[in-house]
């Protein structure tokens, strides 16, 4: 599970602290809070080598810790506890720091905020020197030594036949919602769109209205060239 978010990414993964334990958590949500927090350590870090290291480790509780770290940049300001917090929030965050990249809007901290809370978890970012820290502290439900795998996971089915369409422009974050709801009891059908870029928008539109139970799609497609506005699409 962890190593798909560095597939296609130049990022560091450290299990040294992880303990071999078996439990369970929301692989859509934690794969949702991973993904966002990988992608604006990238985005923002570093503009020659941000060095983005994932340290995972369990902590008593028991809390599964995942840790995204990163060099700043040197270009951008430091972040502050108010300026994390209009990230997070939404809101006055160009008080803080204006924008200098038209690709990002600050949704991504939106979605993890969003994705954290679902979870029960606590998520926070600072920065110390010029080292970038990105924590997730995850509730970590363990199962009994003997139990399968499979037995940690949901098991309410879906209905019978139950077809769902689902557009993002995470290449991860397709994979990771694909894959957990195929594993759900019903065999649901899912078809996802985003990988080919916005001229997968009007596939995705004419298939969610003739075949589809379920959509699913990103607030903000973060197309390169080509943003465009999930509501928007959603209306249509």
């Amino acid at each position: 599970f962890l190593s798909d978010f560095t597939a296609g990414r130049v990022v560091q993964l450290s299990l040294q602290n992880l303990q071999r334990t078996n439990g369970k958590i929301d692989k859509v949500l934690v794969g949702l809070i991973l993904d966002n927090a990988i992608a604006n350590a990238c985005t923002h870090g570093h503009h020659t080598d941000p060095s983005v290291c994932i340290n995972v480790s369990v902590l008593p509780g028991p809390t599964l810790l995942l840790q995204v770290t990163n060099i700043a940049n040197p270009a951008n300001v430091a972040l502050t506890p108010d300026f994390v917090q209009s990230m997070f929030l939404g809101t006055h965050r160009l008080q803080h720091q204006p924008n200098r990249s038209w690709i990002s809007d600050g949704i991504g901290m939106q979605h993890i905020i969003l994705a954290a809370n679902a979870a029960s978890a606590h998520v926070t970012l600072e920065q110390r020197d010029n080292l970038v820290i990105f924590e997730a502290r995850i509730p970590w439900y363990p199962c009994e030594a003997s139990a399968a795998a499979d037995l940690c996971q949901a098991t309410r089915p879906f209905p019978a036949g139950v077809h769902i369409t689902y557009l993002d422009d995470s290449q991860i974050a397709l994979q990771v919602v694909k894959t957990s709801l195929e594993k759900h009891l019903g065999n649901p059908t899912v078809v996802t769109y985003g990988s080919q870029g916005p001229k997968d928008v009007e596939l995705f539109v004419q298939h969610s209205l003739q075949a589809a139970n379920v959509v699913i799609l990103d607030y903000h497609l973060d197309f390169p060239g080509s943003p465009q506005s999930g509501l928007v699409v959603l209306k249509r």
